[in-house]
């Protein structure tokens, strides 16, 4: 099994690796274009840029026998010492291997070292994932839950407030099924569990910023939601397993 990360410094080497991975897995990891970036449209340029720009990307590709079977994407913001993984797809013949376990160690670890020699600290990992019951059912042939149970057995915790993703294009619309968790074993920069809240929110305009949404209501929304959930400063992570709160015996709900 062979990692490959990819950034500017090997981009033209790799083109090739990067056409297979889009054609014959990322595209059917995510159909819905409301959730995906165009690869070569738009993610290829932030991989390519030379000048330092926020964000840019990394692909770390997976290959086997010489064929690429996984991949994920990454985008680095240095204003908050920040990286969101934005897109771990697997072939589907490849699937509950271990190859995502391994993938998301190997990518962080080249991407750290890659941060490290170019002066910057990797103190955060984010990720969004689809809130099950608002999810889109049958176009996705990895179902919303499937993809919760993965990331909680990756050790992900949820961020507790309304998440909304900007468009990702002029051409498409914000997406409201969401949820931002983060990964605390890959994520120094947390105390206790719980991140600073102007951290967070530094993240937050930093997207934003980078999808050109920074004028956008909805951040405005979340960073006042923020405001109102911080506590001693800080924002506790919360599991994304259900959990029971209550029992009832002996009683009949009905709900319209």
């Amino acid at each position: 099994m062979e990692f490959i990360t990819i950034g500017k410094h090997n981009l033209d080497a790799k083109l090739q690796d990067l056409r297979s991975f889009n054609e014959r897995i990322f595209l059917d990891a995510f159909p819905d274009d409301n959730e995906r970036e165009d690869l070569f449209g738009q993610i290829v340029p932030r991989i390519a840029c030379k000048e330092e720009s926020e964000p840019y990307s990394f692909c770390t590709l997976v290959k086997e026998e010489a064929k690429v079977c996984a991949g994920m994407i990454s985008d680095w913001y240095p204003s908050c010492n920040s990286l969101e993984i934005i897109y771990i797809a697997v072939d589907r013949d490849s699937r509950r291997s271990g190859i995502g376990k391994k993938l998301i160690q190997r990518s962080y670890e080249d991407i750290r070292a890659i941060l490290a020699e170019e002066g910057h600290k990797l103190e955060y990992v984010f990720l969004e994932v689809d809130i099950p019951e608002e999810g889109i059912g049958g176009m996705n042939p990895m179902d919303p839950i499937g993809r919760l149970r993965f990331w909680d057995k990756m050790g992900a915790k949820r961020l507790p407030f309304h998440y909304t993703q900007p468009p990702l294009s002029e051409e498409k619309g914000p997406a409201d099924n969401l949820m931002l968790l983060m990964l605390p074993h890959l994520s120094p920069g947390l105390e206790d569990g719980e991140i600073a809240t102007v951290d967070l929110c530094s993240f937050l305009k930093a997207f934003y910023q980078g999808l050109g949404a920074s004028d956008s209501l909805t951040l405005s929304r979340m960073l006042s939601d923020l405001e109102f959930l911080e506590s001693d400063e800080h924002i506790a992570l919360e599991s994304i397993r259900e959990e029971n709160t209550a029992q009832i015996a002996n009683a009949v709900v009905t709900y319209h």
